[in-house]
């Protein structure tokens, strides 16, 4: 027989397997970014969007079942909590996880843009130049000499 107390821990645990494999693939993401393998970041990213897809499915699966209560007042009334609480822990882990992320990716575009501005023609720039003097602006100071 398959009771609402069935269906909504066949639901929750189907949520946090969804979570569980976007926790993987972040996390995959995350070493591919430290190490700049960007064909990998983007395999990665682009996986998510199965498991993510799945997980707000099923979001709208227990919005349904729940009906006019909250999830969390669902979830309490059929005596569920501890998997909601596995869940609810598996979505703080995503949001940290993604927090991460947005760190590396804003570091990564930093530096591009900073080599970008290096690029333009007309920057000045405190790095020292091919000559050994300093950048086209600064006055001319010889640092050595072979």
């Amino acid at each position: 027989m398959n009771t609402a107390a069935d269906k909504l821990r066949s639901n929750l645990a189907a949520q946090l397997q969804a979570s569980r494999e976007i926790e993987d693939l972040i996390e995959q993401e995350q070493a591919a970014l430290r190490v700049r393998a960007w064909p990998q970041v983007q395999a990665h990213a682009l996986a998510q969007a199965g498991p993510v897809q799945r997980l707000q499915n099923l979001h709208r699966d227990l919005l349904v079942q729940a009906g006019t209560r909250t999830p969390a007042e669902h979830v309490q009334s059929l005596g569920q909590e501890a998997a909601w609480n596995d869940l609810l822990a598996s979505a703080a882990r995503l949001q940290q996880a993604n927090r991460e992320s947005r760190a590396l990716l804003d570091a990564q575009q930093s530096k591009v843009e900073s080599a970008l501005r290096l690029l333009r023609p007309g920057s000045e720039s405190s790095l020292y130049g091919r000559n050994g003097r300093r950048g086209l602006s600064a006055p001319s100071l010889r640092l050595a000499s072979a």
